[in-house]
């Protein structure tokens, strides 16, 4: 859920408009509607503040190098009526197998409250990654381990790099219309595009490290969602009890792009 409303996420939706998650099973999910056996991921979003504030950060890893720059920005701009909360994050470096690959994330929303009773968030958030060269698997050709290798080394292929995008727009209204009532309305359109893809294996791996190599490749996928939920909840109070009643409809189309996938094998390795 997002601002818990349904959402039927497929592509990613960072951390630049989270102000946190919370996982709602067993005692969490006390009084909350609707939940579900296996547990709900409840996200909470970053709200406009009262005045404006500029947030950086610079991040590296030792010994690895991933870098990771970002700023986050929340101002008003029309006091006490409309306001904006966003961010950008750039990652470029080097990755735990030392593969290369670079990641911007940008996302941004504003929340409009044209009166006491209504307010209206839209949000979006975008991620691109592009030259991310894909980790090596080593499958063994038996109960033993490989031969040792050396972990400042990246022995995959350069050529074999991935290109994603990911897209969520959204929209939540929700106010009170009438006494006692709360209308609450999400609808959120979450896309993932995968240019390409690559699986680079190491096969019938022996124990001086010697294998076979296979690469599979994949044409452009993508995954695509629109959801969203329309609830109505009423609070009465009679005496020492309060009763509260929701009534909700929910929705998503969902499509899919995939296969296609091919394995070329390039022999000793």
């Amino acid at each position: 859920r997002i601002e818990g409303l349904y959402y039927d996420q497929q592509g990613q939706f960072g951390m630049r408009l989270q102000r946190g998650q919370t996982m709602r099973i067993g005692l969490s999910a006390q009084s909350y509607p609707f939940p579900a056996p296996t547990g709900i991921a409840d996200i909470a979003l970053v709200m406009p503040s009262a005045r404006p504030i500029v947030s950086v950060a610079l991040q590296t890893q030792w010994p690895v190098g991933q870098k990771s720059t970002s700023m986050d920005v929340t101002t008003p701009i029309i006091v006490d009526r409309l306001g904006f909360a966003g961010g950008i994050n750039y990652m470029p470096g080097v990755s735990d197998w030392r593969g290369k690959g670079q990641m911007l994330a940008v996302a941004g929303l504003f929340k409009w409250t044209p009166n006491e009773r209504v307010e209206v968030i839209p949000l979006y958030f975008h991620s691109f990654g592009f030259g991310m060269e894909v980790q090596p698997s080593i499958l063994p050709g038996g109960a033993y381990l490989p031969e040792a290798y050396d972990r400042s080394v990246f022995f995959g292929q350069h050529w074999a790099k991935r290109k994603s995008n990911d897209d969520t727009f959204g929209l939540i209204a929700r106010g009170t219309p009438w006494e006692n009532w709360r209308l609450q309305l999400g609808l959120f359109n979450s896309d993932q595009k995968r240019a390409e893809n690559y699986a680079i294996l190491f096969r019938n791996v022996q124990p001086d490290g010697s294998g076979s190599l296979d690469v599979i490749g994949s044409p452009q996928h993508s995954s695509a969602g629109t959801s969203g939920e329309v609830r109505l909840s009423g609070i009465f109070t009679t005496g020492r009890f309060r009763h509260t009643v929701h009534m909700a409809t929910r929705g998503r189309d969902v499509q899919r792009v995939f296969g296609g996938t091919n394995t070329v094998s390039f022999g000793p390795a």
